[in-house]
């Protein structure tokens, strides 16, 4: 059989969660996702909803608009992170407002994608985020840039901050490992993209 529009012979199917209360959006995600050969296991339309469904399915990635009722989607993945700093979420937004978008990177997701990029955008940044690593719209780097130039802290993920906390006290990598029940490729990982985001 034929692959899907977009899918390589060697990528893996994903279980993907959807937060937005957008129907139409929401909808034309999950064809996207399908047709990219991804499982759509489910869609919410507020953070209160999504939080259980998340913590029930426990998906590969969890898409999160950044602009949901009541409460927004960096509130919502900050929540999400302090209960389980593995979940691995990418931050899609189409709001040009400067003060949400630096809220929304410092909330701590994986991944931060504009919903004004391409199709191909948002497959690479939900396939990168899944792999562990982390993923910024090449537009926000000026952004972040800006923002980290002028003495504002940089964006590490909850699960950074631990492991360089630990590290900083004098533990090895596999001592960090071995106490946080992670495999040494995860934390080196982990060491990595904080590394790279301290420049």
């Amino acid at each position: 059989p034929t692959q899907p529009v977009g899918m390589t012979p060697a990528a893996t199917p994903l279980n993907v969660v959807i937060v937005d209360d957008h129907v139409a959006l929401r909808r034309g995600m999950e064809l996207l996702l399908r047709r990219n050969g991804h499982h759509v296991v489910g869609a919410a339309d507020d953070a209160e909803s999504a939080e259980s469904l998340i913590m029930r399915r426990r998906p590969d990635v969890t898409l999160i608009d950044l602009a949901l009722p009541r409460e927004s989607g960096a509130e919502l993945t900050r929540r999400l992170l302090e209960a389980d700093p593995d979940v691995r979420i990418v931050l899609y937004t189409g709001t040009t407002d400067e003060r949400q978008l630096l809220e929304g990177l410092d909330a701590g997701a994986a991944g931060f994608a504009l919903k004004s990029g391409d199709p191909e955008e948002l497959e690479e940044a939900i396939r990168t985020v899944a792999e562990g690593r982390d993923w910024l719209d090449p537009r926000l780097k000026p952004l972040l840039a800006r923002r980290n130039g002028n003495g504002h802290t940089h964006v590490l993920s909850p699960r950074e901050r631990e492991i360089l906390g630990l590290l900083s006290k004098g533990l090895s990598g596999e001592e960090a490992a071995k106490k946080l029940f992670l495999s040494s490729e995860t934390v080196r990982t982990h060491v990595r993209n904080a590394m790279t985001k301290l420049g």
